[in-house]
C-alpha cells in the first residue's frame, strides 16, 4: 500500500491552539453528571455535539479498581490516548478524510462535532440495496485510510458515519501508537471488524462479502486468504451451529464464509 509523509503516518499534526467554540461549562454539568455513558450526545447552541469522557466511568467499584490497576500495570494512560485520538482526527481531517471537529477539550472530556448518523443506524434504516451501497462505501473508505499509512483500530460500522453528502466519516479511533502488532496485522484486524460488523445485517454473508470486495479483492487477495487460513479452525468449529445459537456465532460464521468468497473472481472480472 502507498506510503505517505510522516505527518499522517504518525498522526502528529498539531491540534488548534484553542477550542473552535467557547463552551458554557455550567450548561454541560447536568447532562455530564446524569449520563453514565462514556460517549453521549448533547444539544448546544442549536448544534448536536458529542461528549467523550477521557476516563471510563465504571459504576461497579470492584470493576473500576481492576480496570485502573490493569491500565497502570500496562502503562495505559487514558489522557495520553485521548490526546493521540484528537491528533489522529485532526491529521486525517487535514488530509481530506471526514472526521469530527474537536470543539472543546479539558482534562476530563473532549467535545466533537456531529458528522451524521452511524453506519449502524443507517444500515438498520435502509433496504437491501441501500445496505449494499453503504457497506461498499465503507470498504472503499477503509482502503483509502490504509493506503495513507493509517489504521482505525476499531473499524466496526458503529464507528463510522454517513454524512448528508454521502461520505463515510471515521469516529472513535483506537489506533494506539504503542500497540505491538505489525501494521499489516492491524489492517487485517480493521478488515475483520468491518466484515464482522457488516455480517450482523441481512443478507449476512453477501453484505460482509460486499464490504470486503469493496476494500479491494485484487490487491488484498493474499491477505484475505491468510486471514481465512487463520480463521479456518474457527470456521470448522462454528459450521454445525451456523443456523442456530447466539448472534455472535452466526455473525462470526457469516464473516468467515465471506472472507473465503471475497477473493474469488466473479464472472466478467
Amino acid at each position: 500500500m502507498a506510503k505517505t509523509d510522516d505527518d499522517i503516518g504518525t498522526a502528529s499534526a498539531p491540534t488548534s491552539s484553542g477550542p473552535v467554540d467557547t463552551i458554557d461549562i455550567a450548561a454541560l454539568a447536568c447532562p455530564f453528571r446524569k449520563n453514565p455513558h462514556r460517549v453521549f450526545p448533547i444539544e448546544y447552541g442549536g448544534r448536536r455535539l458529542w461528549v467523550k469522557r477521557i476516563r471510563k466511568n465504571l459504576p461497579n467499584p470492584a470493576a473500576a479498581l481492576i480496570y485502573h490497576a490493569v491500565r497502570i500495570a500496562f502503562r495505559r494512560d487514558e489522557a495520553a490516548e485521548a490526546d493521540h485520538e484528537i491528533k489522529s482526527l485532526t491529521a486525517l481531517r487535514r488530509y481530506g478524510f471526514t472526521t469530527p471537529e474537536v470543539v472543546f477539550r479539558n482534562p476530563h472530556y473532549f467535545i466533537l462535532s456531529d458528522i451524521g448518523p452511524s453506519l449502524e443506524t443507517a444500515l438498520h434504516r435502509g433496504d437491501a440495496a441501500e445496505r449494499e451501497r453503504i457497506v461498499r462505501l465503507a470498504g472503499e473508505a477503509l482502503r483509502r485510510l490504509h493506503d495513507c499509512g493509517r489504521w482505525h483500530g476499531a473499524a466496526r460500522v458503529h464507528n463510522m458515519t454517513l454524512t448528508p453528502e454521502g461520505r463515510i466519516g471515521f469516529i472513535d479511533l483506537e489506533n494506539r501508537v504503542d500497540i505491538w502488532l505489525p501494521l499489516p496485522v492491524r489492517r487485517l484486524w480493521d478488515l475483520w471488524q468491518l466484515g464482522h460488523s457488516a455480517a450482523f445485517f441481512e443478507p449476512h454473508v453477501p453484505l460482509a462479502e460486499t464490504a470486503l470486495r469493496a476494500y479491494g479483492p485484487g490487491a488484498v487477495r493474499r491477505a484475505l486468504y491468510g486471514l481465512a487460513v487463520l480463521f479456518f479452525g474457527t470456521y470448522a468449529a462454528l459450521y454445525p451451529f451456523r443456523n442456530i445459537g447466539k448472534r455472535e456465532i452466526r455473525q462470526t460464521h457469516a464473516c468467515i464464509r465471506a472472507i473465503y468468497r471475497a477473493p474469488r473472481k466473479r464472472p466478467g472480472e
